[in-house]
């Protein structure tokens, strides 16, 4: 079974303000917006049962910030949305810890839990340019771009 949840924002403002003030320089435009927020893809070998699924959302979301947490995107309908995460033929040091801290709080069906950082933006790019966005923020040995869709559904 594979769950996702998102939680949003992924960046701070002050980031999300410099990597739009970077990207309207880059692809020279002068309107831009981006929204941002981390999506969390959980393994488990059965169902999670209800109690369960709480246990998880209350590991995955923020305390000071829990209506930031949902189980549907918060990147609006119509955002050109590119997606970073972990290469998927290995398991990240942080999906091994969160796995752990799973396990220690009574979630043992949980096999995987990988992170991965998505990026709605408010303009449609040819896919060359959307390459180019993806490719100057993550690295390529760890990480990688799986694509740009335009989000239809909110």
């Amino acid at each position: 079974m594979l769950y996702r949840y998102f939680r949003n924002p992924a960046i701070s403002i002050t980031q999300t303000e410099t990597l739009i003030a970077n990207t309207k320089k880059a692809l020279g435009i002068s309107s831009l917006a981006i929204m941002t927020e981390i999506c969390f893809y959980v393994e488990a070998i059965a169902r999670l049962t209800n109690p369960e699924i709480n246990i998880l959302r209350w590991l995955l979301r923020e305390t000071f910030d829990p209506d930031g947490f949902e189980n549907h995107t918060f990147l609006e309908k119509d955002t050109t949305v590119i997606e970073i995460g972990p290469r998927l033929n290995f398991e990240t040091a942080w999906s091994s810890s969160a796995v752990a801290i799973c396990h220690a709080c009574g979630l043992v069906k949980i096999t995987r839990l990988e992170r991965s950082t998505r990026y709605g933006l408010s303009i449609a790019l040819k896919q060359a340019t959307a390459d180019k966005f993806a490719n100057s923020l993550h690295d390529r040995m760890t990480e990688m771009y799986s694509g740009t869709q335009i989000l239809n559904t909110p």
